[in-house]
């Protein structure tokens, strides 16, 4: 009875970290309605323009677009680079890119992937970003930097409590007895501390189920991109701060 009791109890404690963390992940779901913004660009819904997210340029985010061709053998090439924007106008934008995945679609259905790693390429005098026209993009992946850091939280305690519960408590509970005559220690006869076991398996038990709605509910988020104007469900179009009215 006493151990039936203690498994409800960490049950109990397991439900309440999920409701918590599911809570506490539907606040950081939610889009700021901002009365002032200080990112250098912004996403901004496209049906309800006070719903705007600040693209930092803390790290890299990802923009994905499509570069339909003439071609007799290709049909487009589809871009997914990984940067910041370094200027926006009314029909383009200048994306400088730290790395590049290109998937070239040839009209036979065969398809060629390509990646180019631009982290230590520098511009040069005669040089510019990529610029991409703003019809052309898909949509742009980006998480803030708090939800980077509580996604990073997330993974690394479910890695651990993962290894905790599944090699960490079985080694710290296993014994070996010694044997009376020699004095050796007898690996032929080990002995298991279930109990012992029990509060250590708990322990990454509630690590796991706790990190698991952080780790869900923190990842990057995709933002369907349309242009300025036209007013689609779920779609945000590219704006510069300066052209934000606050009131």
């Amino acid at each position: 009875m006493k151990r039936i009791f203690i498994n409800k109890h960490v049950l109990l404690i397991v439900l309440c970290f999920c409701v918590s963390n599911i809570s506490f992940g539907q606040e950081l779901n939610k889009v700021e309605e901002v009365d002032s913004v200080f990112a250098n660009y912004l996403l901004v819904n496209s049906t309800n323009p006070k719903k705007i997210i600040e693209l930092k340029d803390n790290g890299p985010y990802n923009l994905a677009y499509i570069q339909k061709l003439n071609d007799s053998l290709k049909v487009e090439n589809i871009f997914l680079l990984s940067g910041n924007i370094r200027y926006l106008n009314e029909t383009d934008l200048d994306f400088d890119i730290r790395n590049e995945a290109i998937e070239q679609n040839f009209k036979d259905g065969s398809i060629i992937s390509t990646q180019n790693d631009y982290s230590s390429f520098y511009y040069s005098g005669n040089q510019d970003p990529r610029k991409i026209n703003l019809g052309d993009i898909k949509y742009v992946n980006y998480s803030s930097p708090t939800r980077s850091v509580l996604h990073s939280i997330g993974v690394s305690t479910m890695f651990i409590s993962a290894a905790t519960t599944l090699i960490l408590a079985p080694i710290l509970n296993i014994s070996f007895p010694k044997n009376q005559e020699s004095g050796k220690l007898d690996f032929g006869n080990p002995s298991f501390n279930s109990n012992g076991y029990m509060n250590v398996a708990k322990v990454g038990l509630i690590g796991f189920a706790t990190s698991i709605p952080i780790t869900l509910l923190t990842k990057t988020k995709q933002y369907n991109i349309t242009t300025k104007g036209k007013k689609e469900v779920d779609s945000w179009y590219l704006e510069k701060v300066e052209n934000i009215s606050n009131k």
